[in-house]
């Protein structure tokens, strides 16, 4: 265990964690976030594209019955959920990269003050 492990965070705080555990927490809400709209997404899917049931006895078809798709919503909401993550993923990434940049300049800034 490193020294940073047994540290307390103080969440009311600013300014006491890093940037990367900060968009790490971001990163899990926001994917539970994509699975609540990828579970409607394929609700939807499943109710837009449904199934029909027809009752046939050789000689005579009965009615036919649409009932919702289950299948292919699964697969739809399944799909969706991995598009969104990858997306996500790289939205957070593109975020880290902002700000460790900003980490960087302003230590450098900060070596530049303390040498002049």
């Amino acid at each position: 265990m490193s020294k940073n492990d047994n540290k307390m965070i103080n969440w009311f705080a600013l300014g006491e964690s890093d940037s990367k555990q900060l968009v790490t927490w971001v990163f899990y809400a926001g994917l539970a976030i994509a699975l609540y709209y990828s579970y409607i997404f394929g609700k939807a899917i499943s109710v837009l594209l449904p199934t029909t049931i027809t009752e046939s006895t050789g000689f005579h078809t009965y009615s036919s019955v649409e009932a919702p798709n289950y299948a292919l919503g699964m697969i739809g909401g399944i799909l969706f959920f991995f598009v969104c993550m990858i997306i996500w993923k790289l939205l957070c990434e593109l975020l880290l990269l902002v700000f460790e940049s900003l980490r960087i300049y302003i230590d450098s800034k900060k070596m530049k003050e303390h040498s002049d």
